[in-house]
C-alpha cells in the first residue's frame, strides 16, 4: 500500500471516523425503530392473560369488601396462593380504570407502560450522575439496551409479577454498581433502595437475584464499607417493613395460608431443576461466554462493575428459575432480560473509546425510523395476528361458554388452571368461588393414588393431612356453590391425552371425586349438562 502524506492520512482518518459514526448513527435509528414498533405491538395488541386479570378481578372483590386470604364481611373472601403485594398494586389500574372509565386491562397496561418510561428514564439519570463523560448517543444506547430487555417477555405477559421485578430492579441495579461516582442525592438513593426492595416483594423468589449483585459488589469492591449504603439498607428495611405490614394487614396469610401452600403447591413443580437446566441450554451457552469474556477482559472492560452485576442479577434469577421447578415460561424472563444486559453492556465495554463522544444525527435516525417502520409494522401485525389466533384456539370453548352472559352472572371454572379470568373479567361476569382455580387439588389427588398403590409423589402427606386437605376442598367448593349459585359451570376433563395441569397422565372425573362429599352433591343436584367438548363440559342450573 502507497505511504500516505501527513494530510492525506488526517483525512483518511477523519473520512473513517465519519463513517464510523454515520454507521452507528444508522445502527442505533434502525434499533430504535425496532424497539419501538415491537414495544407497540408489545403493549397495544396483546392483553394480559391468566395471572393479570385473576389479579385485577381479586382487586374488583378486595376493594368491594372481601378479605383476603379469610372470611369476611362480604363473603367467603379470597383465598390466593401469592402474598398480596400484588394485589395491592392490582388495586390501582383497577381504581384509575373506575375513575377514568376505562377497562381495568387497558389500565393495566397503560400502568405497566408507564413504569417502564419511568425506569428508563430513572435509569437515565443514574448514569448521567454516575461520572462518566457519556455523550447523548452513548446514552441512548444504554437506554436501548434497557428497552431490549423488553422485548424477552411474551405480549400476554405484560405485568407479570416478573416484569414487574425487573423494571422495579433495574434502578437499583445501575446506581449499585455505580456507588462512589454517583451525583444522586441521598434522598433519591434511598428512594431507589426502596424501589429495589419492592421488586424483590412482588416476586419473593427472586431475592437470588438480590443476593447475586450484592455478593458481586462485595466480591469486586472489598472493603465491606462501600457495600453497606443506602440503597441496600432501603431495600432492606422495605422487604421487613412489607413483611410485618403483610402480618398485620392480612395475618391469615402466615396462619391459613401458607401451611395450605407447604402441603399442596409442590405439585405444580413438576420439573426438576436438572431438566429446566437443560431445557434452558441456549441461554446457558450465551451466560457461560459472557461469563469467560467478562473474567478475562475484567482488567480493560469499561462499565466492568455494571456488566458484572447484570451477569450475578442473571445467575441468581437463572437459580431462582430452575428452583421453582414449575418451568413456566414468564418464570424464565428475568434470567434473559438480565442476560440480555450483560452481554450488551460487556459489548459496550469493550467498543472503542471513540463510542463514547459519538453524537447521532437526528436527520438519519429519523429517516431510518421511518423506513424500518414501512417494513416492520406489516410484518409485526402478521406476527401478532398469528400469535392471537393460536391463542383464541386454545381457549375457545371456555371462552365460547361465558362469552354473552349478561353482566355480574355468576359463573364457575373447576379445573386446576386459570382459563377463564380474562373472559370474566371483559364480560363483567362474577366468579362464584374463593379460588382462582383448584390449586390444592392436585397435591390430594397424587396422594391418594399412592395410597392406593400409584406411583410416589413428590412429596407423601400422611393420610390424616390428605383427609383434612380433601374435605376442605370439598367443603368449601361446595360453601361457595350454595352461596354464589353460578347459571354456568365449566368443569375441566382430565384425561392420558389431554391431562390437566399438574394431574399427569391421569384420567379423573372432577365431578365424581366432589361428588363424594354429601353438600356438594346436593348442591350439584341442581345442574345439568349443556354442552361438551374434548377438553370441557358445560353445566347449567336448572332450579
Amino acid at each position: 500500500m502507497e505511504k500516505l502524506e501527513p494530510v492525506s492520512e488526517f483525512l483518511w482518518l477523519k473520512r473513517r471516523s465519519s463513517s464510523f459514526r454515520l454507521l452507528l448513527t444508522v445502527g442505533l435509528a434502525t434499533w430504535s425503530a425496532l424497539l419501538l414498533v415491537s414495544l407497540w405491538n408489545l403493549f397495544i395488541f396483546n392483553s394480559p392473560h391468566h395471572d393479570q386479570t385473576w389479579f385485577l378481578y381479586a382487586a374488583q372483590r378486595m376493594i368491594a369488601g372481601a378479605k383476603l386470604y379469610g372470611p369476611g364481611i362480604a363473603g367467603p373472601g379470597i383465598v390466593e396462593t401469592n402474598p398480596p403485594l400484588i394485589i395491592w398494586f392490582s388495586a390501582i389500574p383497577v381504581e384509575l380504570a373506575r375513575l377514568l372509565h376505562l377497562g381495568p386491562v387497558l389500565m393495566l397496561k397503560l400502568v405497566v407502560l408507564a413504569a417502564v418510561v419511568g425506569s428508563m428514564m430513572w435509569s437515565y439519570r443514574i448514569l448521567r450522575a454516575a461520572g462518566w463523560k457519556l455523550s447523548p448517543g452513548f446514552l441512548s444506547l444504554a437506554l436501548c439496551s434497557i428497552l431490549t430487555a423488553e422485548l424477552f417477555l411474551d405480549g400476554f405477559e405484560v405485568g407479570q409479577r416478573e416484569h414487574l421485578l425487573v423494571i422495579l430492579f433495574i434502578p437499583y441495579l445501575l446506581s449499585s454498581a455505580c456507588i462512589g461516582k454517583s451525583d444522586l442525592s441521598l434522598a433519591e438513593r434511598c428512594a431507589i433502595g426502596v424501589a429495589g426492595g419492592v421488586a424483590v416483594c412482588i416476586k419473593p423468589q427472586e431475592v437470588l437475584i438480590l443476593f447475586g449483585v450484592e455478593l458481586f459488589l462485595v466480591l469486586w469492591r472489598r472493603p465491606l464499607r462501600r457495600v453497606l449504603r443506602a440503597e441496600l439498607l432501603c431495600a432492606a428495611s422495605a422487604i421487613l417493613l412489607y413483611t410485618f405490614l403483610v402480618y398485620l394487614v392480612t395475618p391469615l396469610y402466615f396462619t391459613k395460608t401458607t401451611p395450605l401452600l407447604m402441603d399442596c403447591l409442590w405439585a405444580y413443580g413438576g420439573f426438576k431443576a436438572s431438566f429446566l437446566f437443560r431445557a434452558a441450554a441456549h441461554a446457558n451457552i450465551v451466560l457461560l461466554l459472557a461469563l469467560i469474556v467478562f473474567v478475562l477482559c475484567r482488567r480493560r472492560l469499561r462499565y466492568s462493575a455494571l456488566s458484572g452485576s447484570f451477569l450475578a442479577c442473571a445467575i441468581g434469577a437463572s437459580l431462582a428459575y430452575f428452583l421453582q421447578h414449575t418451568g413456566w415460561a414468564y418464570q424464565i424472563y428475568p434470567y434473559h432480560a438480565f442476560l440480555v444486559l450483560a452481554v450488551l453492556w460487556i459489548g459496550f465495554g469493550l467498543a472503542p473509546a471513540g463510542l463514547d463522544n459519538w453524537r447521532p444525527r437526528l436527520s438519519l435516525a429519523v429517516g431510518a425510523f421511518a423506513l424500518a417502520l414501512a417494513f416492520l409494522v406489516p410484518l409485526l401485525l402478521r406476527l401478532h395476528i398469528r400469535q392471537v389466533r393460536a391463542e383464541t384456539a386454545q381457549e375457545s370453548y371456555v371462552q365460547t361458554a361465558l362469552a354473552g352472559l349478561p353482566p355480574q352472572t355468576p359463573v364457575l371454572v373447576l379445573s386446576t388452571s386459570l382459563d377463564a379470568f380474562p373472559t370474566v373479567l371483559e364480560e363483567h361476569l362474577t366468579w362464584a368461588s374463593r379460588f382462582a382455580h383448584l390449586w390444592m387439588l392436585p397435591a390430594i389427588i397424587q396422594n391418594e393414588r399412592a395410597q392406593v398403590g400409584g406411583p410416589k409423589p413428590k412429596k407423601v402427606l400422611s393420610p390424616g393431612t390428605v383427609q383434612r386437605l380433601a374435605e376442605l376442598q370439598r367443603t368449601e367448593v361446595a360453601e361457595d356453590l350454595l352461596r354464589w349459585k353460578p347459571d354456568v359451570v365449566v368443569v375441566s376433563k382430565c384425561r392420558k391425552s389431554a391431562p390437566c395441569q399438574a394431574l399427569g397422565d391421569l384420567d379423573f372425573d372432577i365431578v365424581s371425586w366432589f361428588g363424594r362429599s354429601a353438600a356438594f352433591a346436593a348442591q350439584w343436584s341442581h345442574y345439568r349438562i349443556r354442552s361438551s367438548s374434548a377438553d370441557y363440559d358445560v353445566y347449567q342450573r336448572s332450579s
